[in-house]
């Protein structure tokens, strides 16, 4: 199976693993080393702590390697996600100031927000939020998005 290991700030590799490989096992593969004082791992919703390398990967599909910021998971830059709701057919509805409203094809409506700590990034919330519309876990966002 091919899982997709992604850094933020960085590039993507595809690494080809086992069912019964351990998430550590994918890293090393993918030559991505990581500190867990510096870097958050995700994996689909969850943040994973030092303890969990070694649990099996399964059917994990993409792996997100980032930098900690402020203590919570990164969001994408809202220009990279704007193109990307483009692309899967959502129409931009205007927005007020730095808040951007979408429409899906499905009818569902949200809206984009900049995150507090730089006005590039989304914030946590419109990252969830799209995430949901879209029905995909945020690590899978962040690997369709980047």
């Amino acid at each position: 199976m091919k899982i997709t290991v992604s850094r933020i700030p960085g590039k993507a590799i595809v690494v080809n693993a086992l069912p019964l490989d351990t998430i550590e096992s994918v890293l090393k593969k993918a030559k991505m080393t990581t500190d867990f004082n510096r870097d958050s791992i995700l994996v689909g919703d969850k943040r994973l702590n030092p303890g969990d390398l070694d649990s099996v990967c399964g059917n994990i599909t993409n792996i997100v390697i980032t930098r900690n910021i402020l203590g919570e998971a990164p969001t994408p830059k809202i220009a990279a996600a704007k193109k990307y709701l483009l692309k899967m057919g959502c129409i931009e509805k205007g927005g007020k100031g730095d808040h951007s409203k979408f429409t899906c094809a499905n009818g569902k409506i949200f809206v984009l927000n900049a995150h507090k700590r730089d006005s590039k990034h989304l914030d946590l919330g419109s990252a969830k939020s799209m995430a949901k519309h879209l029905n995909l876990s945020l690590a899978d966002l962040y690997a369709e998005i980047n």
